[in-house]
């Protein structure tokens, strides 16, 4: 009997992608003294911009009041 590890299954023909992603913020708190999960999860903690690419896709913008644009 031959037995395969599952990922070796559920992986067959699927294509693996690379997201890179960038995030811009602004808080009131000070990210370096009350550490990533504090900052992120204060409720005046926003996101102001993100920059992303998929594999060597060429960079897009994310604003929150701008659709999705290609950085060029």
């Amino acid at each position: 009997m031959n037995v395969h590890p599952i990922n070796e299954v559920t992986n067959v023909n699927r294509t693996q992608h690379v997201l890179h992603r960038d995030y811009e913020t602004r808080g009131v708190l000070q990210l370096p003294k009350v550490g990533a999960y504090r900052y992120a999860a204060h409720p005046q903690t926003s996101i102001v911009c993100v920059a992303f690419a998929v594999n060597n896709q060429p960079v897009r913008l994310w604003f929150r009041a701008i659709p999705c644009r290609r950085n060029s």
